[in-house]
C-alpha cells in the first residue's frame, strides 16, 4: 500500500524561486525521484519562497502541514533534503521532528527515509538537522565577512537600490560616480545654506524630492565624498505574520568598528557647505525636540481603553485654527478616518485633565486601599468547584475497562479490529478527562496567584503618592498597569502589568508587532508569563459585590 505524503519545497529568498534559478526545479526533480523509488503517493504540494529555514515554523502553510502530520491525515512528508524542512536556530526547533515521532510519520529525503520510531532514525534526522543549522551559520558568516571586506576597501557590497538618490556604482571596473539626479540634491544644499530654507515641504516643492527622503539625503556624507558605515543590522530578527523575512533594525557600531572611506575625489558638495548644513539641521532638530518635550504629558496614552469596543483612547491637543481649547481623549473608533470606514462607538470624548485626574485618583485612593482590594481579591478567589477526585475515579474506571477489553481479546471473544477501536475510544475519553483535570487545577492555582499579585499591586500603588512630576508618574503608571477601561470619565476595569500583558497585546496576551511572526509572538508570550505571572484578564469593577460599580473622582 502506498504511503500518502506531502511534498514540501522551500527557498530562502524570492530570487531563488525564479524560473531561471535551479532552486525549486532541483527540489522538484529530487522529490519526484524519491516518490517513484519509494512508491509514495503525493497528495499535496506546499511551496514556500522567501522563508528562512530557521523561522519556517511560523509560516501558516507549514503549520497546517504539521497539523496534518500530527492528526495522521498523511503518513509523512517528502523533501529533497532535510534542511528544506528545517534549519534549527536553537534546540526548540527540533520539536518539528518530535511531531513526526509522536505521530509515527516518516520524513523522506533522497538519501533515506527517516522513521522516527527507531533509535537510528531519530539520531539520523536530528544530526542531519543540526548540521543543516551549522551549515547555515557558516554560510552567513562567509558572506557577511566578504561584504565587510568590500566596505573597508571602499567598494559597494550591496545592490544599487541601497544607494541614495544621485549616487551609482559600477562593478566592472569598481567605481563610484554621481548621476544627473545629484543636481537636485546640490540645489537642496544650496537652498539650506544660502537662503536658510529649512522647511522640508518648501524644499521638496523646490527640488522635487519627497520631504522624508530629502531629510536623509541632506544628512548623508557621501555627497561630501565620504562613505561612512556607523550602523549595522542587529542580531535580532523580525518576521512578518506569514514568517517571511523583514529587515532587521540598525544598531550603532562600536567606535573601533566604524568604517570611513573617501570614495569621491571631487564631491558633489564641498566640505564647508556640508558642515554648515549639518549645523543648521541640527539646530532645527534640537528646536523640534524641545517643543515636543514641552508638550503636556498625557498619562492615559497607551493605557486608557474604551469599555464599549475595547479600542484605545488617543489624546488630541484640542488646538484649532480659531484658538485652543482643552485637550481630550477620544475612542479610536470615533476617529474621522475610521468613521469613514463605518466604525462608531458610544464612548464620549473626555477632557484630558479630567481623565488624568481620575487615573491618579484610582491609583492613590482605590488601588492603594487595602479594604477595597481585599474585596476584589475575594472576587478573584471565588472557590473553583473541585471535582478532581471524581475525574480521577473516572480515569481509573476507564483503565479497568481497557484491561477487560484486552482480556476479552486474549480469550478470543473479540477480534483485533474491535480491540483497536475500543482501545482508541477509551484512550480518547482518558485524554479528555485528564485535560479537564489539569485545567481545573490550573484555574484554582491561577486564582490564588491573581489574588496574591493583586495585593502586591496595592503595595506598589501606595508608593505612587510620593511621585510629583508628570514624567515620573507616566513611567510609574506603565510599570503598574497594562490597561484601564473607561466608560466616560469612570473607570470600570483594569489589567495589572504583573500579568505580563502589555499595551498593544491581543486578547490572549500575545504581543504582536506588525512585522512579528506567530512563532516569535508565542515565545514572547511564554517568556512574559514565566517571568511576570499575575492577573490574566480584565478585573471588572462593576461586577464586584461591595465595590462601587465604577470609580470616578
Amino acid at each position: 500500500m502506498k504511503q500518502r505524503v506531502i511534498a514540501f519545497f522551500r527557498v530562502s529568498t524570492e530570487e531563488q524561486a525564479h524560473k531561471d534559478r535551479a532552486g525549486l526545479p532541483r527540489q522538484r526533480a529530487s522529490v519526484t525521484k524519491t516518490a517513484l523509488f519509494r512508491n509514495l503517493e503525493i497528495v499535496e504540494e506546499i511551496e514556500l519562497s522567501n522563508v528562512s529555514g530557521s523561522e519556517v515554523r511560523g509560516a501558516p502553510a507549514f503549520a497546517e502541514m504539521m497539523r496534518k502530520v500530527k492528526d495522521k491525515e498523511v503518513d509523512g512528508v517528502v523533501v529533497s533534503e532535510i534542511d528544506r524542512l528545517i534549519r534549527p536556530n536553537d534546540l526548540a526547533d527540533l520539536e518539528v521532528l518530535d511531531i513526526f515521532r509522536r505521530a509515527g510519520a516518516t520524513l523522506h529525503t533522497e538519501g533515506s527515509a527517516h522513521t522516527q520510531s527507531s533509535v537510528e532514525g531519530i539520531l539520523q534526522s536530528r544530526l542531519g538537522a543540526i548540521f543543516a543549522g551549522y551549515e547555515r551559520l557558516l554560510i552567513k558568516k562567509r558572506y557577511q565577512d566578504a561584504k565587510e571586506s568590500k566596505r573597508r576597501e571602499g567598494k559597494c557590497p550591496s545592490a544599487s537600490i541601497t544607494l541614495p538618490l544621485g549616487v551609482a556604482y559600477t562593478r566592472n571596473p569598481d567605481a563610484w560616480h554621481y548621476t544627473p539626479e545629484v543636481e537636485k540634491v546640490k540645489e537642496a544644499f544650496r537652498l539650506v545654506d544660502e537662503e536658510g530654507c529649512t522647511n522640508l515641504t518648501d524644499l521638496s516643492n523646490a527640488v522635487g524630492i519627497a520631504p522624508r527622503t530629502l531629510w536623509n539625503l541632506l544628512r548623508n556624507p557621501i555627497f561630501a565624498g565620504w562613505r561612512i558605515y556607523d550602523k549595522k543590522r542587529g542580531e535580532e530578527k523580525y518576521f512578518r505574520r506569514d514568517a517571511k523575512q523583514a529587515d532587521r533594525r540598525k544598531v550603532p557600531r562600536a567606535p573601533d568598528d566604524v568604517i570611513r572611506v573617501k570614495v569621491f575625489d571631487i564631491p558633489a558638495v564641498d566640505a564647508d557647505r556640508f558642515e554648515r548644513v549639518q549645523q543648521i539641521l541640527g539646530e532645527k532638530g534640537a528646536k523640534w525636540r524641545r517643543q515636543r518635550e514641552s508638550i503636556e504629558i498625557n498619562l492615559g496614552t497607551g493605557l486608557a481603553v474604551c469599555s464599549h469596543c475595547g479600542r484605545k483612547l488617543y489624546a488630541s491637543s484640542g488646538r484649532r485654527s480659531s484658538g485652543s481649547r482643552p485637550g481630550y481623549y477620544c475612542c479610536a473608533a470615533n476617529y474621522y478616518l475610521n468613521k469613514q470606514k463605518g466604525l462608531s462607538c458610544p464612548q464620549p470624548n473626555v477632557r484630558k485633565d479630567h481623565l488624568d485626574k481620575t487615573l491618579i485618583s484610582f491609583i492613590t485612593k482605590f488601588l492603594a486601599s487595602e479594604e477595597v482590594v481585599t474585596e476584589l481579591a475575594a472576587k478573584l478567589q471565588t472557590p473553583e468547584p473541585d471535582n478532581s477526585q471524581q475525574i480521577q475515579e473516572q480515569i481509573k474506571s476507564l483503565e479497568r475497562e481497557k484491561a477487560r477489553l484486552l482480556t476479552a481479546y486474549v480469550k478470543g471473544i473479540i477480534e483485533e479490529h474491535e480491540l483497536a477501536a475500543g482501545r482508541d475510544e477509551i484512550n480518547s475519553k482518558i485524554q479528555e478527562a485528564s485535560l479537564r483535570l489539569s485545567k481545573g487545577a490550573e484555574k484554582r492555582r491561577q486564582k490564588k496567584e491573581d489574588a496574591h499579585n493583586l495585593r502586591l499591586l496595592v503595595k506598589a500603588c501606595a508608593t505612587f503618592k510620593s511621585i510629583t512630576t508628570r514624567a515620573e508618574q507616566q513611567v510609574a503608571l506603565r510599570g503598574l498597569l497594562a490597561k484601564v477601561a473607561f466608560d466616560g470619565q469612570k473607570i470600570v476595569g483594569f489589567v495589572s502589568l504583573l500579568s505580563g500583558v502589555k499595551p498593544g497585546c491581543t486578547e490572549d496576551g500575545t504581543r504582536m508587532r506588525r512585522d512579528s511572526s506567530p512563532r516569535r509572538a508565542s515565545r514572547l508570550q511564554e517568556r512574559s508569563r514565566s517571568q511576570r505571572p499575575g492577573l490574566r484578564s480584565l478585573v471588572a469593577l462593576r461586577e464586584a459585590d461591595g465595590v462601587p460599580q465604577a470609580w470616578s473622582v
